[in-house]
């Protein structure tokens, strides 16, 4: 891919049905991916009368890996809400593209999307034509905001949300924020910085657990209070993470009931609690805790490995 970058930047300015044939032609489906993406992001650098949306339609349909498309939906719909002029009768021509927002995996990358597309709508739909699709972009704005597992990652995404939308509709904006308050007074940590240091020392202290674990000199009260720490995490994710670890420790110190029982009783839990609609982050969670889940119980652990999406 490397070596054919800057035939791809050169034909998506001039002849962008070679450019797409071309990508698709790479030898592996990683290259295809990342050519089709280098198109995509070349092609809404340029001016949008140049634009041909049919090719990126198809361009979009041709990805094989869900995240490198998610990718280049959100870089097309980034790029039309910035439009100055937009005439409503082309609005028709951006649909496809809206229409898949809710394809994308990220549960906060989907918020994005539903932001700049109910932006791009309100300013250049003067008829009233689309509110339904307004309505659906926020309903399903929403539903993705709110499963969104990180704590201080669903905060962040609020503020973001609020700014997007205090322009065009300050009302909903308001009432965004308001949540978005109202969700960070709830929970222990609402910035990554803190949330990062604390699961560091999170993990320093199951490490230093995991010494006691070889003499069998480990109390329960010890459990215990490792416990009441992780749960202060806001995240069924991040928490499955540190028990996850901590079973790892126990199966390397020949404790292999005790791995057995932080699996069955924390990390298979946790995991069940991690919203379906936030795919991605539910995909990368489960890639964490994998080899817990596959010295505790291997077909378990492979069928589950087996379903995420590629």
């Amino acid at each position: 891919f490397q070596s054919t970058r800057s035939i791809i930047r050169a034909l998506a300015t001039s002849n962008l049905e070679m450019c797409l044939d071309l990508a698709m032609r790479l030898n592996t489906q990683n290259r295809c991916d990342n050519a089709i993406l280098e198109l995509v992001k070349t092609t809404m650098d340029g001016r949008l009368e140049i634009f041909d949306f049919d090719i990126l339609e198809r361009a979009l349909k041709a990805f094989v890996d869900q995240d490198s498309c998610d990718e280049a939906i959100t870089r097309i719909i980034e790029r039309l809400s910035i439009e100055k002029e937009f005439p409503q009768s082309a609005l028709h021509r951006v649909l496809p593209f809206i229409s898949r927002i809710a394809e994308i995996r990220s549960a906060r990358q989907r918020c994005r999307g539903c932001c700049l597309a109910h932006s791009l709508i309100s300013r250049f739909d003067e008829t009233g034509e689309y509110n339904s699709l307004r309505s659906y972009l926020l309903k399903l704005l929403g539903e993705s905001w709110r499963s969104i597992d990180v704590g201080w990652a669903k905060v962040d995404a609020g503020f973001q949300i609020v700014r997007l939308l205090a322009k065009h509709a300050p009302d909903l904006a308001r009432d965004c924020l308001a949540e978005t308050e109202s969700t960070r007074r709830e929970i222990t940590f609402d910035a990554n910085g803190t949330a990062w240091t604390y699961q560091t020392c999170l993990q320093l202290a199951v490490r230093a657990f995991a010494g006691l674990l070889p003499s069998h000199v480990d109390l329960e009260s010890d459990y215990v209070r490792l416990q009441d720490l992780t749960d202060h995490l806001p995240s069924s994710g991040e928490r499955a993470k540190i028990w996850a670890e901590f079973a790892q420790r126990c199966f390397i110190a020949k404790r292999s009931d005790e791995g057995k029982r932080i699996v069955a009783e924390h990390v298979k839990p946790l995991l069940h609690e991690i919203h379906d609609t936030d795919q991605s982050y539910y995909a990368d969670t489960v890639v964490s805790v994998a080899p817990a889940l596959y010295i505790a119980h291997p077909l378990t652990a492979r069928e589950l490995i087996r379903c995420l999406a590629q």
